[in-house]
């Protein structure tokens, strides 16, 4: 998997959508776009770094619009990841 962007969500989230999931969790923290097999997803972490939930999404672009409507994350707001040995 190779991490493209990185953003902290902290306490943006613009509430536009509900994560509901089968176990309590912490609040989304962080999100991240990745590359995998080629596909692109927008991740949600956690403050402890855990990966609560994910949406696959045809382009980068399409995972930030995403990530724009779903926490307020503003283009200017993500960091580039060099070190993608991840």
């Amino acid at each position: 998997m190779e991490i493209l962007l990185t953003a902290t969500v902290g306490k943006k989230s613009v509430a536009e959508t509900d994560h509901v999931i089968a176990i309590q969790s912490q609040p989304t923290a962080s999100i991240e776009i990745v590359r995998d097999y080629g596909l692109i997803y927008l991740l949600r972490k956690n403050a402890l770094g855990e990966q609560t939930a994910d949406t696959w999404h045809p382009s980068v672009e399409e995972a930030k619009d995403q990530a724009l409507f779903e926490f307020g994350v503003s283009t200017e707001e993500w960091l580039v990841v060099t070190d993608s040995a991840m």
